[in-house]
C-alpha cells in the first residue's frame, strides 16, 4: 500500500483531504453555529463530494491497481527481461 500511495500521490493527497473534510464537518463541527447562511448546505455538498471521491478512490484501488499490481508480480523474471529488451529495441529503431 506505500508504494501505491508513494505512485499515486495526488490521488492520495485528496484522499485525505476528504478523509480530513468529512472529520471536520461530521465529528468536530457539527454542533457548531452557521457562520454565514447556507454555511450548512456547503459543508453538506462537501461531505457528500468527499464521500464519492473517496469511494471512488477505492474502486479504483480495488478494479484497477490490484489486479495490474498482482500481473506484474506473476511475470516470471524472463519474460520481463525479454518484455524490457522488445521495449528497448521498439525504441532505439
Amino acid at each position: 500500500m506505500y508504494r501505491f500511495l508513494v505512485m499515486n500521490k495526488m490521488l492520495s493527497v485528496f484522499f485525505f483531504i476528504s478523509v480530513f473534510t468529512i472529520t471536520l464537518f461530521e465529528f468536530i463541527c457539527a454542533d457548531q453555529v452557521e457562520i454565514f447562511a447556507g454555511g450548512a448546505k456547503l459543508a453538506n455538498v462537501s461531505v457528500n463530494l468527499s464521500l464519492a471521491y473517496m469511494s471512488a478512490f477505492i474502486f479504483y484501488i480495488v478494479i484497477a491497481y490490484y489486479p495490474e499490481n498482482s500481473k506484474r508480480k506473476h511475470l516470471s523474471e524472463p519474460m520481463l527481461i525479454g518484455w524490457i529488451l522488445r521495449k528497448l529495441e521498439v525504441e532505439l529503431c
